[in-house]
């Protein structure tokens, strides 16, 4: 029998609440959450351990979300990268660089959809 893969999600969010609710999206998934409240505590958690999947809000102090995405796309591009924001414009400016992105806060079914998407290619 072959055991579950496990994903690891790294949750950037410089709103607690949001840093609270969002790994519970995952909770029927064998997800590990970890949070960051930075762009910049993000990178370090990175560096530590990378993920596999990062799910970034855009507005956020000292670095914006997209800037993130692209430290984390030239530093480890195998990590999946999906900004999450409310703002229509940063979405499609996050699109255009080729990155995912969903819409806040109709966004929820999506990104546990990506995560189920990319258990799913671990195990083929």
């Amino acid at each position: 029998m072959q055991s579950e893969v496990e994903l690891s999600v790294l949750v950037v969010d410089d709103d607690e609440q949001i840093r609270k609710s969002l790994p519970r999206l995952f909770h029927k998934l064998p997800v590990r959450v970890r949070c960051a409240s930075s762009a910049a505590q993000a990178l370090a958690l990175i560096e530590q351990e990378q993920c596999d999947l990062l799910i970034s809000d855009y507005k956020m102090p000292g670095m914006t979300g997209l800037q993130l995405l692209e430290q984390v796309r030239a530093r480890w591009p195998q990590v999946r990268a999906v900004l999450n924001t409310g703002e229509a414009d940063a979405v499609k400016t996050a699109l255009s660089k080729g990155f995912a992105a969903v819409l806040k806060p109709e966004a929820h079914d999506a990104l546990v959809a990506i995560a189920a998407e990319m258990i799913e290619r671990k195990t083929t």
